[in-house]
């Protein structure tokens, strides 16, 4: 335990670490996921330790590695089909396990169910932490979120004590920005594991190996969930532009999703054959940054950008859509490039970025943006504690 770590305990009697119940929809890989276990494996278990209420039934790729790391995780699934039953399993859990602190994730507010138990069972902090912004809802279940969201903002900010945000367009969406509430709101980086996306060159040539990709050819990449707004359906199309310009080139996609079957069924209707490789959901994401040439970012919708922040620290040019948070474009490598432009524009861009090469001191200015995880959970460890003392401090005085 460091100097300044001892110094979070001042005031503080603990036998045992403070515990912090962290709300999502699942542990399977995503961004949020992603931020979360990288921050487990930083705080101090010996000051703070994290347990998980999860919303879905099934085991995610990541619950394997948080229960590795001390913590709980407890499966309360959320059912529109039965509602009742949703709700008294939640009452039923606050019920019987106990915490200060509830630090609550959302895309979207899909359901502020958990928040308002947590508030009528004690949960003195409550933090809601805005991780999306300004997606584009499509169709008649997407609509049906859209109106869940609006129709959830208020009460669900409200039924906050502490607002958390990746960025300032994630803070706008959720309505953090409106009237008393705009100076109320944090900034939370989604800090990531910097050394672990440094450009590794072994790495390199252990991936494309196995993704029998050739030495001379021009690799690109993205990582995210296959959905709507990551917009990989896009990214078929710029890849065929690519390949039309007579580029020897390979596409990799990290990530699993609901647009998994269309998007190989685009690519065999584009005739990519074995030029484009679908990895799937893993934890092991940051390897395959290390086989890119040009990372390529066109999402409709980002509350930051997870993956566009990793791979600037592994080096990587990178072409992003205007869509992206501005927090999240930090090299002078990232091109910015309008949805409105054709794929045969951002074709362009790519085989133009490819001459750059890669930098390695990236790392470095992912560090001095703040995007560090280490750095990231000295600031939440630092937040808890005080929340668990100012607590403290208010049942003594019988407020």
């Amino acid at each position: 335990m460091t100097a300044e770590e001892s110094k979070l305990l001042e005031g503080i009697e603990m036998n045992e670490p403070l515990r912090v119940l962290h709300v999502l929809n699942g542990l399977h890989a995503g961004g949020i996921q992603s931020f979360l276990v990288s921050l487990h494996k930083e705080v101090d278990p010996e000051i703070v330790q994290f347990d998980y209420l999860v919303r879905y039934e099934g085991e995610g790729i990541y619950e394997p590695i948080v229960k590795g790391l001390g913590g709980h995780v407890f499966h309360v699934p959320y059912s529109a089909k039965h509602p009742i039953r949703s709700r008294r399993n939640l009452q039923s859990f606050f019920m019987n396990h106990s915490y200060e602190i509830a630090h609550f994730h959302y895309g979207f507010f899909q359901d502020i169910t958990p928040i308002n138990i947590a508030k009528r069972f004690g949960v003195s902090t409550r933090i809601v932490h805005a991780h999306s912004a300004n997606y584009q809802w499509r169709g008649v279940r997407e609509r049906v979120f859209q109106m869940q969201h609006e129709l959830n903002k208020s009460r669900g900010v409200h039924l906050a004590t502490d607002r958390f945000a990746c960025s300032a367009a994630a803070a706008q969406w959720f309505s953090f920005t409106n009237g008393s509430l705009d100076e109320e709101w944090r900034f939370i980086p989604n800090g990531i594991e910097t050394d672990k996306f440094v450009f590794d060159k072994q790495s390199r040539q252990d991936v494309r190996k196995r993704l029998e990709i050739s030495p001379d050819s021009l690799c690109l990449g993205n990582v995210g969930r296959l959905s709507t707004a990551k917009n990989q359906l896009f990214l078929l199309d710029i890849f065929r532009k690519v390949l039309d310009e007579g580029q020897k080139a390979d596409l990799i996609l990290v990530g699993g999703g609901e647009l998994d079957s269309q998007l190989r069924g685009k690519a065999a209707q584009l005739n990519l054959g074995r030029s484009i490789h679908f990895v799937g959901e893993t934890a092991g994401a940051a390897e395959y940054y290390n086989g890119m040439d040009v990372f390529v970012f066109p999402s409709e919708a980002e509350g930051l950008g997870m993956a566009l922040v990793e791979a600037q620290a592994n080096g990587l040019p990178c072409i992003a859509s205007e869509a992206i948070p501005c927090e999240a474009i930090i090299c002078e490598m990232t091109k910015v490039l309008s949805l409105n432009r054709s794929a045969q524009e951002w074709a362009d861009a790519i085989i133009a970025s490819n001459g750059l090469g890669r930098q390695r001191k990236n790392a470095s200015f992912v560090r001095s943006a703040g995007y560090d995880i280490g750095e990231v959970a000295k600031e939440l460890t630092r937040f808890y504690c005080d929340s668990t003392m100012k607590e403290s401090v208010e049942l003594r005085h019988g407020r």
